[in-house]
């Protein structure tokens, strides 16, 4: 929200929190959408905090070399904040295209609209914005695939891999729950074969939670809430009227792109912080992920005061690290990115 909409009003609020019912027990073929007010509402309360989960996986990928695309997929749309924040951090090309895909109209139509709203807005009127109807054979550069996996069937999900087979890179993100974050282990499993995955993983090796024996564990990070829904009458009431938890964000993704171009891997030993650390006096207990294994490893507040800190601070501890290891402890880390600590 950023101050020049009218406050939401009480109908749309008992809206909102009917509509988080349905999304707490949906399942496969569940239509949440009646109508585009509806949609509008969910795009300037649930839909900003996936479009923040978006807004850093963009910027990794971004980091990991991942240059964008010029026709966009957003699968699975909803109001359609990926494709949107997509065109935000990537400079759109002669001939840029979003397509827009949901299994409700109303959804594709609305995230249509709101999408050639903000491309106007911004100065891009030269993005074309459409819908996608369902029997449409969905083809694009880049496919982004936004909170599907608890909803959708195993038919479903075959034609969307279809889809995927087709695309130079697919970005994918889900809820931070254990069993979706299994599914998606899978899923990289099985698109590894033809991509190669340049995010999160700090590897482009199998994924050890893939392993039997680690059945029990799951990918999962935090993304950053934005600043404004720590301060803003809008947020405190979301927070207040649906009773969510500003503060935490946890999503599972993956970034695969062609190994064409994947490019270089950064140097050195690389690893990277999953869930959250557990803080002791003077230490924190990491699950860092490495080539080969996921380990739960000690970090000494001495090592590095000033980045020990970022663990208490608003920002998930999340960066791409350079590091070395002396059994389970955690003896030099380097951020591989400009990482500025704490918040």
């Amino acid at each position: 929200m950023d101050g020049t909409e009218p406050a939401l009003g009480e109908v749309e609020w008992t809206r909102l929190d009917r509509l988080r019912a349905k999304f707490l027990v949906g399942g496969p073929g569940e239509d949440y959408w009646s109508d585009g007010d509806l949609v509008r509402a969910y795009d300037r309360t649930f839909g900003a905090r996936i479009r923040w989960k978006w807004r850093e996986v963009l910027a990794e990928a971004k980091r990991r070399g991942f240059q964008g695309g010029t026709r966009v997929l957003d699968y699975g749309c909803g109001s359609g904040v990926a494709g949107r924040e997509f065109f935000r951090q990537f400079e759109a090309g002669p001939g840029a295209e979003l397509v827009l895909w949901d299994r409700s109209l109303v959804a594709r139509r609305t995230a249509a609209e709101l999408a050639e709203a903000e491309f106007a807005s911004q100065g891009s009127p030269t993005i074309t914005a459409r819908h996608a109807p369902p029997t449409e054979a969905l083809d694009a550069d880049v496919v982004l695939i936004s909170h599907v996996l608890a909803e959708i069937d195993g038919g479903d999900l075959a034609m969307l891999l279809q889809t995927v087979a087709r695309a130079r890179a697919v970005l994918w993100v889900e809820p931070g729950t254990r069993e979706v974050a299994r599914r998606l282990v899978d899923l990289r499993e099985q698109l590894a074969t033809d991509f190669t995955p340049i995010a999160p993983c700090p590897h482009r090796g199998a994924c050890p939670l893939a392993r039997p024996e680690r059945s029990a564990d799951w990918c999962h990070l935090f993304a950053t809430p934005d600043p404004e829904s720590f301060t803003s009458s809008h947020w405190r009431r979301f927070s207040d009227n649906l009773g969510v938890d500003l503060r935490s964000l946890p999503m599972s993704y993956m970034v695969l792109v062609r190994p064409t171009d994947a490019g270089a891997e950064p140097a050195g030993e690389l690893g990277r912080p999953l869930g959250r650390p557990k803080l002791e006096k003077g230490r924190a207990l990491l699950d860092l992920c490495v080539p080969g294994d996921v380990r739960r490893v000690r970090w000494l507040e001495r090592t590095d005061r000033r980045l020990f800190r970022s663990l208490r601070g608003r920002r998930a501890f999340h960066p791409l690290l350079r590091v070395e290891l002396d059994g389970d402890h955690l003896v030099r880390m380097e951020p591989v990115d400009d990482f500025h600590g704490e918040d």
